[in-house]
């Protein structure tokens, strides 16, 4: 009991009234790199610097001053960085540099006393470019944090609601969800005297772990957090006590992989026109090639040929939905057809592909603007009797053919390097991915 009481007061120390203020600046950009890096390795570093015992200052008041004083942004020299300490009344305000040699990314990053004008704390890494730097920015904010936290406790169960009872604490790594609906961020990301929108706008702009509406939970999804072990005894905010140590949720129902089936075939609303197949015709998993099909046709064959080309050469139009020609309605029927040339553009232009592999297939993941993503495997072309490109080359056909060029027609061509919209010869075996309204 005495134990749980200590850990208590500690804990309430560290978040009340005794908290002391502290103001991360904007990175310095030095030598070979640019401010938008720069800007994007700063966030980072917001994201996972949280010392215990400190409420950081909301971006737009450091804006403020900053603005106010004429500064410039990524340039401060000692003196105005505790000038600006000074005008948010903070008792340290922390500054990074960054500077790119020889290849190396060089970053080192400082925490200033206000009152002294003293360096109270440093820390810094050196990583070439195919490091990851989210991990290296990661661990100089922890790093750092550490090195200044006031009472620096991590303790294992702490009292719900100042009562005896007490629950422990869930030890997460990665993104977790509660009743199948709520998901909770990793950390908390800081202590803030108001909403930090600044720092949760950095979070969801870039995706982190995965999710772009990241959010502070209500009063009753903070009791759920509670009541399965995911907060301390600490104050936490809420949408309604915006102060405190902050948690963020994002819904799954937001986020999630929004799977419905047409006809026995399952897809994912990617926030596009058109709803996605999750899988190629022909295919039992997203990872599966499937079948390939020359343009126009519905059946696969031994050897694919100019000369055994059923369109190749004739004047065609748009062949979406008609089960002569379109391979999707023909052999999953329902609503289901081929992409046009033009959704097929936009799933090019308004989601993010990157490759990846799949259960060992190489691929890419395609992110669709509300955040549901697909898998399109890198299944090659045919030609002939043989298989070309499988695992470092994509092909998926539109409906659309070209026109005056009655030998071509459009699809979405892909290595592992460019994605992008192309047209040749209708007689190749290529890809289908089902779309429907």
């Amino acid at each position: 009991m005495k134990r749980t009481l200590m850990i208590l007061v500690m804990l309430l120390l560290c978040v009340t009234g005794n908290s002391q203020r502290i103001a991360v600046l904007d990175f310095n950009a030095g030598v070979g790199v640019s401010q938008a890096d720069v800007d994007g390795l700063s966030a980072i570093f917001n994201t996972y610097f949280s010392p215990r015992g400190y409420t950081l200052v909301e971006r737009t008041q450091i804006d403020k001053a900053i603005d106010e004083q004429n500064f410039q942004r990524g340039k401060f020299t000692e003196s105005q960085m505790v000038r600006i300490g000074q005008i948010l009344n903070v008792s340290n305000v922390v500054v990074g540099d960054v500077n790119i040699v020889a290849g190396q990314y060089n970053v080192d990053v400082r925490v200033i006393n206000v009152q002294s004008g003293t360096i109270q704390a440093t820390e810094g890494a050196t990583w070439t470019s195919g490091t990851s730097y989210r991990n290296m920015m990661k661990s100089i904010a922890e790093k750092l944090a550490n090195k200044i936290a006031i009472n620096p406790v991590t303790p294992t169960s702490a009292p719900v609601n100042g009562g005896n009872t007490s629950v422990s604490l869930r030890k997460r790594t990665s993104v977790e969800t509660i009743y199948g609906y709520l998901k909770v961020f990793p950390e908390e990301i800081g202590n803030f005297d108001s909403e930090p929108r600044t720092v949760i706008n950095q979070l969801n702009n870039q995706s982190v772990h995965g999710y772009n509406t990241w959010r502070i939970p209500t009063n009753e999804e903070l009791s759920l957090l509670r009541a399965n072990g995911y907060l301390s005894g600490a104050q936490y905010m809420t949408k309604e006590s915006p102060r405190g140590l902050v948690l963020l949720v994002t819904d799954k129902a937001e986020k999630a992989q929004t799977h419905g089936n047409i006809n026995g075939h399952e897809y994912v609303d990617l926030g596009l026109s058109v709803k996605w197949a999750t899988c190629n015709v022909g295919a039992n998993k997203p990872e599966d090639y499937g079948n390939y099909y020359a343009w126009g046709e519905t059946s696969t064959k031994s050897s694919y040929t100019e000369s055994n080309s059923k369109t190749y050469g004739k004047q065609m139009y748009d062949i979406k939905g008609n089960s002569q020609y379109d391979a999707a309605r023909a052999n999953w029927g329902g609503s289901w057809r081929l992409p046009t040339k033009t959704e097929c553009q936009e799933l090019v232009d308004r989601c993010t592909w990157k490759w990846t592999t799949q259960n060992g297939v190489n691929g890419y993941k395609v992110t669709g603007p509300n955040g549901n993503s697909i898998f399109l495997s890198a299944a090659g072309r045919r030609y002939e009797s043989s298989l070309y490109g499988a695992g470092e080359l994509g092909y998926y056909w539109s409906s659309t053919p070209i026109d005056g060029y009655d030998n071509n027609a459009s699809y979405i061509f892909f290595n592992s390097v460019n994605t992008y919209m192309n047209n040749y010869n209708r007689y190749y075996g290529r890809s289908v991915r089902p779309v429907s309204e």
